[in-house]
């Protein structure tokens, strides 16, 4: 127990003191958690579970820190310890606003997106992995260019038509995210509601160029409507049939009740 005292102690003062070494004030080191199926954009506030031994030991750390930790998604969810090749380097910066033990060891925990930022070095692997990063300044933070308003505009349209046809959100999103005039915090909260695969939201996370980033997220939405709708309409078709089967099935229950009522299924049995 002395021991691991000692250890993170050690460790302790070697952040400090690298802390001190950085010259770039815009730099931060911060512990950071890969995080398995999930991706976190700024301004998003969302929960999940930690279970790994290194990434508790990370939110520990974070907790004494500001509660800022560092977030990024890892490549493949299978990998139990992933090595710094196995997460994306880009990630977000996030602010730990509440943390609860649950049973089994493992901690749910609430966390805010704030700011993008990429890794500079990772300065330790060991209890838990340690990362300079520096953050990325959304270039969305000044006038609004026509091109960038009428993107905002085409992006809200089809986010309308997607909400129409995914099931899994609720319409009433739609006035509250109509009603951001900031194209960064726009695009990133819309691309936090939509079901995309953990490469295609690294996409969106590493478009910096607010333009780029809202004809990304234009082009996959009009990719998820496709194909929301293509899965509606098989949906009903296969509906349609079963219900038709269903009726047949039931009249045909009704014929064979009728013709024993009448003794008539005998006779027409012999004639047939």
């Amino acid at each position: 127990m002395t021991d691991e005292i000692n250890i993170k102690e050690e460790l302790d003062e070697l952040i400090s003191e690298m802390e001190g070494n950085i010259e770039d004030e815009t730099l931060l080191t911060l512990p950071m958690i890969p995080l398995r199926g999930l991706s976190v954009f700024p301004n998003m506030v969302l929960h999940f579970d930690v279970g790994r031994e290194k990434s508790i030991n990370a939110l520990e750390k974070a907790m004494v820190m500001d509660q800022k930790i560092f977030l990024a998604a890892q490549k493949d969810v299978d990998i139990d310890l992933p090595t710094p090749e196995d997460f994306y380097h880009t990630g977000t910066i996030g602010k730990i606003k509440q943390m609860l033990k649950l049973p089994g060891d493992s901690i749910r925990v609430l966390v805010e997106g704030i700011e993008r930022a990429v890794i500079e070095e990772i300065v330790f692997e060991v209890p838990y992995f340690n990362c300079v990063v520096r953050p990325i300044e959304d270039d969305a933070d000044g006038e609004t260019s026509p091109k960038t308003e009428a993107l905002m505009r085409s992006v809200l349209d089809s986010f309308e038509d997607y909400l129409s046809v995914n099931q899994k959100l609720t319409p009433e999103i739609l006035p509250t995210i109509a009603g951001i005039e900031e194209p960064g915090r726009f695009s990133d909260i819309i691309a936090s509601h939509m079901d995309l695969k953990i490469d295609e939201k690294q996409v969106i996370l590493e478009a910096i160029d607010i333009n780029v980033r809202l004809e990304k997220i234009k082009e996959f939405l009009v990719r998820e409507i496709e194909i929301l709708n293509i899965e509606q309409d098989i949906s009903s078709k296969v509906k349609s049939q079963m219900n038709k089967n269903q009726r047949e099935y039931y009249l045909r229950e009704q014929m064979r009740a009728i013709q024993e009522e009448l003794g008539i299924g005998d006779e027409m049995e012999d004639e047939a």
